[in-house]
């Protein structure tokens, strides 16, 4: 019986190895014997900020401006990829591309009421809404790992450069009752709109990680939907004095805005085609 079993193993992998061979030719996936593959990648991003906000001399806990603390928003990146094989299952990835970045803070605090001279110590609750768009150049260094047939992780260094130029909104908004209002004509909300070209980081080092599938779609080529994190080791603006806070102006008096901690990390996920030319 055992020598029947064997024998019956034999002759059945007999059998898949041309199918099997049949595959592999029509639809191949370069190893390392090919030169190189190319690639191109988009997708959105979405964008994860935080960072730590302490008021002086009073740390005044009921301040609009804690909705600076921490914010998130979807943007888009695009890529492209050269790949050369180090072996059957390893590749070695460079990339390069662009990441557009867009992300909201929203809370709400107490303030003085901005347009009340007969009772100057009136206090309501108001709104706020600051969104952040920039974008950034970016570049890496990836290994490319097969865990399966159409399954594969990449892991490597990401190197973003801040193209200086960030485009800062506001929007503020009275939400208690009564007459308390911004400006003479009555208005319970305002938005601004400023660029900044000097208080991020010129440049931000990080690690990328991520998982991946290989869909053959024709003749050496390939579509791969791709999902990864970015975690950077740098942080998205120094730390230091980010301005006065006014809010509380008449019972608290100018506070000063101290920010640290500065965090901008990102989930991708990217739909890519590759080729072998």
């Amino acid at each position: 019986m055992s020598f029947r079993y064997s024998l019956s193993l034999l002759l059945l992998a007999a059998a898949a190895l041309p199918l099997r061979a049949q595959e592999d030719v029509l639809y191949p996936y370069p190893s390392k014997s090919a030169a190189y593959l190319l690639g191109i990648e988009i997708g959105p991003n979405f964008s994860l900020f935080s960072q730590d906000v302490t008021l002086s001399p009073i740390d005044n806990l009921t301040s609009p401006v804690r909705a600076l603390e921490s914010g998130n928003g979807i943007g888009f990146f695009g890529s492209l990829m050269a790949e050369v094989p180090l072996t059957d299952k390893i590749g070695l990835q460079g990339k390069v591309g662009l990441d557009y970045k867009r992300f909201t803070m929203s809370g709400s605090g107490i303030v003085d009421c901005p347009d009340n001279q007969q009772n100057p110590f009136d206090t309501v609750s108001m709104n706020m809404d600051q969104t952040i768009s920039t974008l950034y150049f970016t570049s890496g260094l990836f290994l490319r790992f097969d865990v399966a047939n159409d399954v594969f992780v990449v892991a490597g260094p990401v190197l973003h450069r801040w193209s200086k130029s960030a485009n800062v909104s506001n929007e503020l908004e009275i939400t208690s009752p009564g007459t308390c209002v911004f400006t003479a004509n009555g208005q319970k909300s305002i938005e601004t709109e400023t660029t900044d070209e000097t208080s991020l980081n010129e440049a931000r080092l990080g690690l990328e990680a991520g998982v991946g599938m290989r869909f053959v779609i024709g003749n050496n080529l390939w579509l791969t939907p791709a999902l990864r994190f970015q975690f950077m080791l740098d942080r998205v603006a120094p730390d230091g004095i980010g301005g006065v806070d006014d809010s509380r102006r008449n019972t608290l008096g100018l506070l000063n805005m101290n920010f640290t901690d500065r965090t901008l990390n990102a989930l991708q996920l990217g739909i890519g085609i590759w080729w072998q030319p």
